[in-house]
């Protein structure tokens, strides 16, 4: 039985060399990111369509995006601080509220 798994693992290894060497071969069977290039092994088993570049500039993207927002966040609870502060100081703020 041994022997047998041996033998289909070497033949799947040697095929998935022959694929990963020949650029047409892997694109028709791993298939190509969203750029045309042929995907990697891994990103075939994962699902991953995107190409590496373009996920690096998403990630660039969003990161600013959650700075900015971040930032936002930051102003607004500033400001909503020394709203209750002036209240406070009026006499007006209860924190039961």
């Amino acid at each position: 039985m041994g022997i047998e798994w041996a033998k289909i693992a070497t033949a799947a290894g040697s095929a998935i060399k022959a694929a990963s060497e020949n650029d047409s071969i892997k694109k028709m069977v791993l298939g190509t990111y969203t750029d045309g290039t042929p995907r990697s092994i891994t990103d075939a088993y994962q699902g991953e369509i995107l190409s590496p570049e373009d996920r690096l500039l998403i990630e660039k993207r969003m990161k600013k995006i959650r700075k900015k927002k971040g930032k936002k966040k930051k102003k607004l609870d500033k400001r909503k601080e020394s709203l209750k502060k002036n209240i406070k100081s009026k006499g007006l703020y209860h924190d039961d509220m």
